[in-house]
């Protein structure tokens, strides 16, 4: 289970090229399961805040009811999926 406290060393390892794009991507959704997406963000790098945020408002900005999201469930319990979509979604609407 990956905890907001083991950030740092996500970070660090998606800079050295240890960790891919979409490893990290599917890490922060499966955080968003317990943090509020502000939580997250305050804790990344400028990089990785912009492509975070970027890749939120792509995927779940347009103009649909029930987005579809994947999310591996190999790092533990399956995420609750609703949750992190409405988290997601008051996010974009601050």
């Amino acid at each position: 289970m990956f905890l907001l406290s083991d950030l740092p060393e996500l970070i660090s390892d998606y800079h050295k090229g240890d960790v891919d794009w979409m490893t990290t991507y599917c890490v922060l959704l499966r955080l968003i399961g317990d943090h509020e997406v502000e939580e997250i963000m305050t804790e990344l790098s400028p990089e990785l805040t912009s492509l975070f945020a970027h890749s939120l408002r792509e995927e779940f900005g347009g103009d649909f009811s029930q987005p579809v999201i994947w999310i591996d469930t190999a790092g533990g319990d399956p995420p609750n999926r609703d949750q992190i979509v409405a988290r997601i979604q008051r996010w974009l609407m601050e």
